[in-house]
This record gives C-alpha cells, structure tokens and sequence, in this order.
C-alpha cells in the first residue's frame, strides 16, 4: 500500500505573525507593569526578585524584549502570577 500524501501547509502570512508577536509582548509588557505597580514594586526591586537587571525590567515593560519561558517563570514567580496571568489579555 503506497504512502499517503499529505498536503503541503499554507504558511502563515508575515504580517499575521508580527501582528500576533507585538500583540503578545505589548500584552507582557502591559501586565508586567501593572502587577509590579498594583504589588507596590518598583522596577529595582523587581529585578532583584527576578535576578535580573533593572535594565531589563524597564525594557521589558517597553515591550522590547522578547522573553524567554524561563523568564516569564521568573518573573511570574517574582510577581506571585502564574507564567498564564503574564500572557493573558
């Protein structure tokens, strides 16, 4: 019995993906701040919870940074958040 084709995927459009991808690190960014400023946290005190440095707060909270699972971990972890809450609308 011979193999079965399968048809080839559509690939997703460029644009589709960069919408998704700002999209999602501006979500990130957005709710970064907001539980870091509703925890009362300053972005030096959340780096030294997240052990990183206060750099990368500030440019993670500008939605310049593209963050990695483990740090969302951290950060989650540093925010008393789930990795879930950090990526939600």
């Amino acid at each position: 019995m011979p193999a079965r084709r399968v048809p080839p995927e559509k690939p997703i459009p460029p644009s589709k993906a960069e919408r998704m991808q700002k999209h999602l690190r501006e979500t990130v960014a957005n709710n970064i701040q907001r539980f870091r400023t509703d925890a009362g946290l300053t972005q030096r005190q959340l780096s030294e919870r997240a052990n990183v440095s206060q750099t990368y707060i500030s440019q993670t909270e500008q939605g310049k940074r593209n963050l990695s699972l483990d740090l969302i971990a951290l950060l989650a972890l540093a925010l008393e958040k789930t990795p879930a809450e950090l990526v939600s609308d």
